[in-house]
């Protein structure tokens, strides 16, 4: 007997662990350097032979989840504008600030949003077009909670930045999105 399985249709794909640790080094090692310079330490770099071996790994790995971009492309740009700048260890404790500042969601507005992404949704929509559905038909939810917001704020003697709300909503549903489509066998 055939056992089919649904696949889950990504709309990010993460380097390994490893890979992700080696382009954290290289940058951290031409971390000043000028535009010209990176490009040309890189593309020495990929050619070594311990690295090349590590990214066509990556490669065919990545390529098995679907991915049809160019990956080493993903991988400079991943090296030159994020990991150059991240700091060379991370600190061991990240405070918080939003959550300070404006409080966690309400329970209420975490059932809506399930009930939002376990309703009638095609498999293959995008988390974004998914968000972007939720907040034209739960509006109304959405604002009663934009205004719980602002009394916690209130009572705080903070104002309530609308960028860090519209963000806690969006990194909220797409998390609660990613994880439903994740663990729910049906998709």
């Amino acid at each position: 007997m055939q056992s089919t399985q649904k696949h889950l249709a990504m709309f990010r794909h993460f380097l390994s662990t490893e890979m992700v640790n080696e382009i954290h080094q290289f940058s951290k090692i031409h971390q000043y350097d000028d535009r010209i310079t990176f490009k040309d330490a890189w593309n020495i770099w990929t050619k070594e032979d311990d690295v090349n071996s590590m990214i066509n790994d990556e490669i065919k790995r990545i390529r098995g989840l679907g991915y049809t971009e160019d990956i080493v492309r993903k991988m400079y740009i991943s090296a030159r504008y994020y990991h150059r700048k991240l700091p060379a260890t991370k600190p061991d404790k990240i405070i918080h600030q939003e959550k300070e500042k404006c409080g966690g969601l309400s329970k209420e507005m975490l059932a809506v949003m399930d009930d939002h992404i376990n309703g009638n949704h095609p498999i293959f929509v995008s988390p974004q077009e998914s968000f972007n559905d939720f907040c034209l038909n739960c509006r109304e939810y959405l604002e009663k909670e934009v205004y719980r917001l602002k009394t916690i704020a209130t009572n705080r003697n903070q104002p309530l930045d609308p960028y860090l709300v519209n963000t806690k909503f969006k990194k909220a549903y797409k998390n609660r999105y990613y994880n439903a489509r994740k663990h729910n066998p049906e998709y």
